[in-house]
């Protein structure tokens, strides 16, 4: 197989939940640096999927190394703005914190930097420095369709909700909306981004209290695994239509969600603070009784 075809074989594999696969495009990828790096990058989204931050972190930092090494400095930027992201969704504010600032030291030109670290910071509650860089990337690339159409609604959305403003949200994602399905070149290079407004618009519903709405969104993103691929928001989306389902009063379809998504987490690092909510969630949905998922 070609090496630039080998990350696109590791896809693959997990779509299919084929793990030998996998493991095959790994080693093979292993001959070629710049493949290598590729499939490392996918591989910690693999890791984070599964909740496993300590092994995401380390398949990052060998992205990363990989990238500086051979001079892709922006690449290696991404990975860094990709990892913050990461973190932020697991509610690891400090390590978003410092991976943001490391994606901007080395190319806060380049809007997916830029965009990954601002909504990095959103996540973390930097709300402040996440507003700056929002304007920042409007003002330096106004022409830019990724910017225009996915990063800026997805930021001014995240920062909306951050200020208790679910209709302003809804609001920031009209220009999103024909290009949901798209994929911007965050999701092509880092493998951030795609699905992120149909993500940020479900969270803007379920804060609204539309909840019936909210169930919808999030599984259109569970309906759409082949683009998303191993971008970690997968499961988030799956643990936030858990959560829409329990608002909506679908008990018994609450409960199958989350017992899903805990299923996924069953060998998470103990200390990640969304895996600990939603256990925490499911105690209470199931009124203790964990059906072996702990």
């Amino acid at each position: 197989m070609r090496p630039e075809l080998l990350p696109e074989r590791y896809d693959l594999g997990f779509l299919q939940h084929d793990q030998a696969a996998m493991d095959q495009a790994t080693a093979a990828a292993g001959e070629d640096p710049v493949s290598h790096e590729w499939v490392a990058e996918h591989e910690a989204d693999v890791a984070a999927w599964h909740g496993r931050m300590q092994e995401a972190r380390a398949k990052f930092a060998e992205a990363e190394r990989l990238a500086d090494a051979g001079g892709r400095h922006e690449s290696a930027a991404l990975y860094f703005a990709a990892a913050a992201i990461t973190e932020g969704l697991f509610g690891n504010v400090a390590e978003a914190k410092t991976d943001a600032g490391r994606a901007l030291s080395i190319a806060k030109e380049d809007a997916g930097v830029e965009y990954g670290a601002a909504l990095a910071l959103a996540l973390a509650g930097d709300t402040a420095h996440a507003q700056a860089l929002t304007a920042d990337l409007e003002r330096n690339h106004p022409d830019d369709t990724s910017v225009r159409f996915s990063y800026l609604p997805v930021l001014k959305a995240m920062l909306a909700l951050e200020h208790g403003n679910p209709q302003q949200s809804l609001e920031s994602l009209e220009a999103a909306t024909p290009y949901d399905l798209g994929s911007p070149r965050s999701a092509i290079h880092a493998n951030f981004g795609a699905l992120y407004p149909p993500y940020a618009r479900g969270l803007a519903f379920l804060d609204g209290g539309q909840s019936a709405q909210a169930v919808a969104e999030f599984r259109r993103i569970a309906q759409h695994a082949g683009v998303v691929v191993n971008d970690p928001i997968g499961i988030l989306a799956q643990l936030q239509l858990a959560r829409s389902l329990r608002a909506a009063g679908a008990t018994a379809e609450a409960r199958s969600a989350y017992e899903q998504v805990l299923a996924t987490w069953k060998d998470a690092d103990p200390d990640l603070p969304t895996v600990r909510q939603a256990r925490a969630e499911y105690r209470t949905q199931t009124q203790g009784e964990y059906r072996g998922i702990e």
